[in-house]
């Protein structure tokens, strides 16, 4: 079933109707094979802007959606490269991969890696993260390779209702997600950008079902690590997860509720209800935190792996500029999106168009390289105009009541 004609899905994928571009002729056939087979990424981005055309989206770049692209991405991910040198590994994580390898191999009965889906569990990049989420326990990490190995025998099912289910329901999908891949970092790997408060999972599986919003997600997930092969390949490096980027802006109680219910239901599917494909994400830098949740986590993270809670760094409502200079330690502003505060003129495929105000104040140190100053400073004036209309009433109030 996995074992596909790689030229034929690719001519087939490259040939179907996929998402709309200025100048469609310039993803044919040939275009998309080198893309799937070379790692021509970077040359190809090149092409697009030396012929003065807007680059296209991510999601766009990599055909997301496109009739057969399931199919193409599956047999990729059976045949990883495992040559490419690990991005980060220590000199006492390496003989732990050998080990956990020959563990595995014995655990499932196996002389020797297996061909196909199975495959990816046994290269070293995988090993790696499940050594990683099991902090080097080698009889855990062994535990867990195996619960994920045969849980995501069937992932491929799932993935598979998704690309069959009615265009409508892909379309919520699209709609109601606010978050994605886009641009690089400084290692070449695309970043995870996230609008929490706008991104409605939860809406999503109402008006779907539940059993709709698992298949998009793992149509998703495999398109992650299908596009983050393609990355490494691109850089000859085998790249260890991503970073990701959540914008938190006008969180309420009630939206932490809502994704945490639909998150625990998904949870309670997957093997010792944690995600089967580990170590996705790096780093998590998150901004216009609200001061209480950020209390909250400096007490609630005591709790955490300290390797988990290293990973994740925090900036309030009032720290935008602290946010944009860690988020510039990892990513050139011109790959950071305007919705978070850069000038990259890829497109934002992910919701809709709006972006984050508050990062987009005049403490903002980046904000004179922005292109969107004056709709951003009428923004910022009418804020500072509401505010100071309460602060009015409260002076008023005050005085009305001495």
């Amino acid at each position: 079933m996995l074992s596909i004609d790689e030229d034929t899905a690719l001519s087939a994928v490259a040939a179907a109707p996929g998402p709309s571009m200025a100048e469609p002729s310039l993803l044919e056939e040939s275009t998309f094979s080198r893309l799937g087979t070379a790692s021509n990424l970077n040359a190809d981005l090149s092409q697009l802007r030396r012929l003065s055309m807007s680059p296209p989206s991510f999601k766009e770049l990599h055909r997301w959606g496109a009739p057969g692209l399931l199919d193409v991405m599956i047999h990729r991910l059976s045949h990883i490269p495992d040559e490419l040198p690990l991005e980060d590994v220590s000199p006492a994580e390496e003989p732990l991969i050998s080990e956990l390898r020959k563990r595995l191999l014995a655990a499932l009965k196996y002389s020797s890696p297996p061909a196909g889906w199975r495959s990816q569990h046994f290269t070293r990049r995988r090993l790696l993260a499940y050594i990683r989420s099991r902090n080097g326990d080698l009889d855990k990490a062994l535990e867990r390779a195996v619960e994920c190995v045969q849980y995501l025998d069937g992932a491929v099912e799932l993935a598979r209702k998704y690309e069959a289910a009615p265009a409508n329901f892909r379309k919520l999908a699209d709609t109601h997600t606010h978050g994605g891949q886009y641009g690089r970092d400084k290692r070449g790997a695309s970043v995870g950008y996230m609008q929490f408060t706008k991104n409605d999972h939860p809406g999503l599986a109402n008006q779907t079902s539940f059993d709709f919003f698992v298949a998009f997600h793992w149509y998703e997930t495999i398109f992650f690590w299908d596009t983050l092969n393609t990355e490494s390949k691109a850089v000859a490096k085998a790249l260890n997860g991503r970073l990701l980027v959540v914008d938190v802006s006008g969180i309420s109680l009630g939206k932490i509720k809502s994704a945490m219910s639909l998150g625990q239901k998904q949870q309670a599917q997957w093997p010792s209800k944690e995600h089967p494909m580990p170590e996705g994400y790096n780093r998590t830098i998150v901004c216009n935190v609200p001061w209480v949740a950020a209390q909250f986590w400096g007490t609630a993270k005591r709790f955490f792996p300290k390797r988990d809670t290293d990973r994740v760094r925090l900036f309030t409502t009032g720290e935008s500029a602290a946010f944009q200079k860690e988020l510039l330690k990892w990513v050139e502003i011109d790959q950071v999106p305007p919705e978070f505060g850069g000038t990259s003129t890829e497109p934002w495929a992910y919701g809709d168009a709006s972006y984050c105000p508050s990062l987009h104040w005049k403490d903002n140190p980046l904000d004179e390289l922005t292109e969107s100053k004056l709709k951003r400073a009428s923004i910022r004036a009418t804020e500072v105009a509401e505010r100071s209309v309460s602060k009015t009433k409260e002076v008023a109030s005050a005085a009305g009541h001495k």
